[in-house]
């Protein structure tokens, strides 16, 4: 696959931009190392052009992430008449697909959302990063009170909806810090088997400033404590897309996540004003901004000298990936991972030896457990 060219299938939304009910200490919109231009909620015309345009790019199937900030701060009414929208293109191109979901802190979800996700079969995702007090030590509101009480119980209705749900929890130091990796399995798998583990990490090198940030070390003791859990329960209905991701790379696989396999040609974010960024954690960041929808053709915007300057970044080697072996299943790490502001890039990614250190235990582990296998004869 050809990656000096955006070939996209997915597109991250911000229709209520970086704005937030929430102010969850660790968030990304907030991050000091970046400086952000917020606009405001997306509106019905601009919704409208963008849906209009996706039979442009070159996939015949899209996905749309509805993000933020919060993207139910933009109201159900908003919602509907993008699902409108949708079945005017789906009947202009014939066959052209359109699947939608949504990362949401869960909050201000209500039975109309609900229903709405259940009749136009949205997978929803949700915030969640453990028990209470876990995850109220960082995901609060602007008065310091917790969201935990009000996200779990309507992660429960989500779940008695019978809604495609998915859980994701950033691993800070808090976690590594406070509870058990068996502990923290255990909850979150009584929650939701489908669930993601996210390291809270910043793009600086020694240092780590804030205090929610996981040492690489920490970081890596927890995930292969937990994944000795999750291996050993041998579970199939428990699905943890992070350790999925692992394994895929242990037995020469491919890895699903977007963070390791390498396709960030296959994203594009478009934010509340129409404004066009690579991916989701850069929208708002004007040295990635490559262009708006509302001005601009869409194949003017994804090969202009911003898009082939982020491509170049995304797809570099650096020297030192030469030599190893897990290069084909990490590509370097995530590339938000590598910045560090003002439209800079470390070449290497700083926790390139954290995934390296994973991948190797994973591998130990499978190859342990092959060898425990009888050897059937036929």
């Amino acid at each position: 696959m050809d990656n000096s060219t955006f070939q996209v299938k997915t597109i991250i939304v911000k229709p209520a931009s970086s704005s937030c009910n929430l102010h969850c200490s660790y968030c990304y919109n907030r991050a000091a190392i970046t400086s952000r231009q917020k606009s405001e909620f997306m509106t019905l015309a601009t919704a409208e052009k963008m849906i209009s345009v996706l039979p442009e790019l070159s996939s015949k199937r899209i996905s749309i992430i509805w993000h933020g900030g919060e993207p139910l701060l933009r109201q159900i009414g908003f919602y509907r008449k993008v699902m409108e929208f949708q079945e005017i293109t789906k009947v202009e191109h014939p066959g052209y697909e359109i699947q939608n979901s949504i990362m949401t802190n869960a909050t201000l979800l209500n039975d109309e959302f609900i229903q709405f996700f259940k009749i136009y079969d949205w997978h929803v995702g949700v915030s969640l990063d453990g028990p209470e007090y876990i995850h109220n030590k960082y995901r609060h509101d602007i008065n310091n009170e917790g969201s935990f009480e009000l996200v779990y119980n309507n992660i429960k209705k989500l779940k008695e909806a019978r809604i495609n749900l998915g859980i994701l929890s950033v691993i800070t130091n808090n976690t590594s810090e406070n509870i058990t990796p068996f502990d923290f399995y255990t909850f979150m798998a009584s929650i939701n088997n489908n669930f993601d583990l996210l390291p809270c990490w910043e793009a600086v090198e020694g240092e780590y400033p804030n205090e929610y940030v996981i040492n690489p070390t920490n970081f890596l003791d927890f995930i292969k404590a937990v994944f000795d859990i999750w291996w050993e329960q041998d579970n199939p209905r428990i699905k943890i897309r992070l350790l999925n991701n692992l394994v895929q790379g242990a037995i020469k696989g491919t890895p699903h996540s977007c963070a390791s396999n390498g396709t960030c040609n296959m994203f594009l974010s478009i934010d509340a004003d129409g404004s066009v960024y690579p991916c989701g954690k850069f929208a708002g960041i004007q040295e990635l901004k490559m262009g708006n929808i509302n001005t601009q053709q869409i194949s003017e915007i994804i090969n202009n000298d911003t898009s082939k300057f982020y491509l170049e970044v995304a797809n570099k080697k650096p020297s030192k990936c030469n030599d190893c072996e897990w290069f084909s299943y990490c590509h370097n790490g995530c590339t938000y991972d590598r910045y560090t502001g003002n439209g800079e890039f470390l070449e290497l990614s700083p926790y390139c030896q954290t995934w390296a250190k994973a991948y190797y235990y994973v591998e130990k582990r499978a190859n342990e457990t092959l060898s425990k296998m009888p050897i059937i004869k036929f």
